[in-house]
Order: C-alpha cells, then sequence, then structure tokens
C-alpha cells in the first residue's frame, strides 16, 4: 500500500509532449495534449456507423450512406483522424512507439464507458504474420490489451489474416472494399451469444472493419460494435480507381 501510495503521486512525462504533468501513474496525456486531439464530446448524437458526429437527421452520417451497410451495430471513435492526433497514431504505428497504446486506451475506455456501448470481449484486428515481424507489435492489439485492463474485459484474439495487403493509405476505396476474404475466425466457438467489439486504430471507409466483421458469421449484427482511436474526416482526396 505504501509503495502505491508513492507510486500514485509521482510525476510522469507526458507521453504526448514529454511535459512533468501527465496525470498522476502516467496513465495519459497532459491537459494541453488532450485539447490538442479534439476529442468527441460527450452529448453529441454519433454515427452508429462509424463513431463520428452526425450531420444530418438520417440513420447515418454522410459518409456511411456512401458505403455499404456496416455489418455491426454500433460505433465508437475517440477524435478525429487530424493534426495533433493523426502524428500521435502514426507514431505508435510507424515510428516504433508502442507505448502510445496505453494513454490512448485509456482515453478510448472513456470514451466506451461515456457511449453505453460496455461489451463482453474485444476482438483485436490482426495483421499478417510478416508485417508483424517487421513492426514488432500489432497496433490494435496492443489497444486492446489496455481497453481491457481498463475496463476489465477479456481480448479474444481470434481473427487472423490470411495474407498480407497493401498499406491501406495507398488504396482507392475500391481496392479497400475487396478486402472481404482476408481475414479468418480460428475459434469462432468462443464468440457465440457474446456482445464483442472489434478493435482497430482509424476508420477511413471502413472496409478493413467490415471484412473483420464479415470474418464473424456466427457474430449477429446486434450484438457487435467496433471501436476505433481515430475517424477520418473526409476522405473524398483519397486515389479512385478508374
Amino acid at each position: 500500500m505504501y509503495f502505491n501510495d508513492i507510486f500514485s503521486t509521482m510525476v510522469f512525462p507526458c507521453p504526448g509532449c514529454g511535459a512533468d504533468d501527465a496525470p498522476a501513474g502516467g496513465r495519459g496525456f497532459c491537459p494541453e495534449c488532450v485539447a490538442k486531439l479534439q476529442l468527441f464530446p460527450d452529448g453529441q448524437v454519433f454515427c452508429p456507423g462509424c463513431g463520428g458526429i452526425m450531420d444530418g437527421a438520417l440513420a447515418v452520417c454522410s459518409q456511411c450512406l456512401a458505403e455499404p451497410v456496416r455489418p455491426w451495430h454500433h460505433a465508437v471513435a475517440v477524435f478525429p483522424y487530424r493534426g495533433f492526433g493523426k502524428k500521435l497514431i502514426r507514431q505508435m504505428k510507424f515510428a516504433t512507439r508502442p507505448e502510445l497504446s496505453r494513454p490512448l486506451a485509456v482515453l478510448a475506455a472513456a470514451a466506451i464507458r461515456a457511449r453505453g456501448v460496455m461489451p463482453q470481449a474485444l476482438v483485436p484486428v490482426p495483421l499478417h504474420w510478416t508485417r508483424f515481424m517487421l513492426r514488432g507489435y500489432n497496433q490494435a492489439e496492443l489497444l486492446a490489451d489496455c481497453i481491457g485492463r481498463e475496463l476489465g474485459i477479456p481480448v479474444l484474439k481470434v481473427l487472423k489474416r490470411r495474407f498480407p495487403r497493401k498499406k491501406q493509405a495507398l488504396l482507392g476505396r475500391r481496392e479497400r472494399h475487396k478486402l472481404q476474404t482476408s481475414f479468418y475466425c480460428s475459434c469462432p466457438e468462443k464468440l457465440c451469444g457474446l456482445q464483442l467489439m472489434l478493435v482497430d486504430d482509424v476508420l477511413t471507409t471502413g472496409a478493413t472493419l467490415t471484412a473483420a466483421a464479415q470474418a464473424l458469421p456466427e457474430v449477429e449484427r446486434e450484438n457487435l460494435s467496433v471501436l476505433t482511436i481515430a475517424r477520418t474526416p473526409a476522405y473524398g482526396a483519397l486515389p479512385q480507381l478508374t
């Protein structure tokens, strides 16, 4: 108990900027970094297709209307994929900063609680083993593990990727929607009857999460939600195939 009391009062550097005013225990970002992330505010009406703020009176937002029907019931996103938040996610994925997964997961767990979408288990979107070997970790698994500890729920790593794909940032919308056979479920019997939440870092068109959800045919749409740390505000400028 004495050690825990000392640990809780120690000063830790903020993982976002290095300032010495991160929350006690080093679990999150400093107030200035949180402000720069422009978190989606509580009390808004959120799109069940992507987790972003609704921009109309229809069932989903205008961006989700342009996509196939989502195979999940609800979506949670933490902040828009731009500015400081985009920089942090890219550092976590490509600059070997896996430690950023913990403070991002703290924000994600808070968003899940605020939205009232509490799953019974988390399922991270997998990397192909070749990319895992190159990167050394799967950021979606790290996020799911940290969120699971925050919420006290298990993480089921049952999804596998069949073959490597080009980086999503290099794909146009049509190519992104050719991912339906990219995933398979190694232990479908573990999922029956559970309220599940798929976890990934960024949602752009939603094609990757859709392909992952379609690899879970035993899970009903009403029992499936998705969580992404960031939601791309607009993707009309993505390259299109002709």
